[in-house]
């Protein structure tokens, strides 16, 4: 069984990423937290704590920071200790104004969400630096090693096998015939079958670290862009046809999000591409 000692495990990579000041952009967020965290967290309850911490947060800033400018997310480890912030860039509250030691008015439409947030963490700050950065500390958090790919089919679940259902899972993409790419959750490619880089005529050191917009840079406002960003931002599955900005082939992707970001897997469909066009 996992330890809660994590001394001698490899630290999970910071999660960040930005969210639109918006209602309908939260669930997408909190499920990026929630996947994150059960990803490498052995118990259940430090999970929901920091899940709700995180969007009790957001929900603050979309009410009240009065800004439009994107929602900073940031989740990272140091040893056991579980460190989350919200940062928006609005006017912000008076900081000072806040106890959290004392129950906030039922009829006063401040206050109770940062009195949760601090009561199911740890510890809780709050900074004014262009705006207001909500910040938390969860401690004890015991940690399985993170997972490294994620199909975008299967269930995530931290287990003994979680290493050799890995290596299954990367041999039969591999041997696919479709292309298959996953992207991170700041849309930079992390993992690509040998279908890819025959598609698009690239290595995967080509590929690897980089966002698509950074390979071609027409690629930014196409069909496929904006469904990759539907599925990361809103957790929407989809089935497209497009020209490939690079060689101009008619293609198929299905696109699904998933714990790990997005999952894309492609498919020329040159005859029908064209018949349907005609």
């Amino acid at each position: 069984m996992p330890q809660s000692n994590n001394a001698s495990q490899t630290v999970p990579p910071c999660l960040r990423f930005l969210v639109a000041p918006e209602a309908s952009r939260l669930p997408r967020a909190r499920e990026r937290v929630r996947d994150y965290l059960t990803l490498v967290c052995c118990d259940q309850a430090p999970v929901d704590d920091v899940v709700l911490a995180v969007e009790e947060a957001c929900t603050n800033a979309i009410r009240h920071s009065g800004s439009r400018r994107e929602i900073e997310i940031r989740l990272s480890f140091e040893g056991d200790d579980l460190l989350a912030a919200v940062k928006d860039h609005g006017s912000g509250f008076d900081v000072d104004a806040f106890d959290a030691q004392t129950l906030p008015d039922p009829l006063v439409d401040t206050g109770r969400g940062l009195f949760l947030i601090s009561r199911l963490c740890d510890e809780m700050e709050l900074r004014r630096n262009g705006g207001l950065e909500v910040r938390l500390v969860k401690r004890g958090v015991a940690r399985y090693e993170p997972a490294a790919l994620e199909s975008g089919l299967g269930d995530i679940s931290g287990t003994l096998q979680k290493a050799r259902r890995e290596a299954r899972m990367r041999t039969l993409l591999e041997e696919i015939d479709e292309a298959f790419m996953i992207f991170d959750w700041e849309y930079r490619f992390v993992h690509v079958n040998e279908a890819t880089m025959r598609l698009v005529g690239k290595t995967r050191d080509e590929l690897i670290g980089r966002r698509s917009g950074d390979i071609w840079p027409a690629s930014g406002g196409t069909p496929a862009a904006l469904a990759v960003r539907e599925a990361m931002e809103l957790g929407k599955s989809s089935v497209i046809e497009f020209r490939a900005v690079g060689s101009g082939d008619w293609l198929e992707a299905r696109i699904y999000p998933t714990p790990a970001g997005v999952s894309l897997y492609a498919r020329g469909i040159d005859q029908r591409g064209s018949a349907s066009s005609e």
